[in-house]
């Protein structure tokens, strides 16, 4: 009696939102270990990074245009976006913040994911998406990245670029971030 539960198709849709949402850290802490080792531990710089990351989901689920790619017909962002403010709160409590403050602290990391959001959405509307442009992104929110390897400012842009690409152009069924950062 209890089986149907587990073969319920919200409760496939929220492991595969948290497969890609894991999927995504990954990636995450991938870059993060190519940057300045000073910098390792840096929960805003962290933050800026998912933040391109889901943001190439969202535009993906924006336009439509290729819904395979997420391996999910109905998919949602309000699912991807509980679980990322479930895991802000989650990080903000082992580095030590208190219950009292906690909400202010997720609540302003959650105003500034939307408006990177929309700063991103206008870098991408500007007919002149470059380097240039991306890389005044980056230092404008203090994202420095390792200068020599595979996690430069200028791969990470070919990287975010090619992933918008795939997010919107092909229609091929594999993990968006197949062969990106490796």
């Amino acid at each position: 009696m209890i089986l149907h539960y587990f073969k319920k198709k919200e409760n496939k849709h929220k492991k595969e939102v948290f497969l890609l949402y894991k999927e995504t850290i990954e990636i995450v802490k991938k870059i993060v270990s190519h940057t300045d080792k000073k910098r390792k531990k840096d929960f805003n710089l962290t933050f800026e990074i998912i933040t391109i990351l889901l943001f190439s989901i969202f535009y993906a689920i924006k336009n439509k245009n290729n819904l395979n790619l997420l391996n999910y017909k109905d998919f949602d962002k309000q699912d991807l976006m509980d679980i990322f403010i479930t895991d802000i709160d989650h990080s903000l409590r082992l580095s030590g913040i208190g219950d009292t403050s906690i909400g202010k602290h997720v609540k302003l990391y959650v105003k500034k994911f939307y408006f990177r959001v929309s700063e991103l959405e206008i870098l991408l509307g500007i007919n002149s998406f470059n380097y240039l442009n991306f890389n005044q992104y980056l230092l404008k929110y203090n994202i420095i990245l390792d200068t020599t390897g595979n996690f430069t400012s200028k791969s990470i842009f070919f990287k975010f670029k090619k992933l918008i690409d795939r997010c919107v152009d092909k229609k091929i069924n594999i993990s968006i971030y197949d062969d990106l950062f490796k």
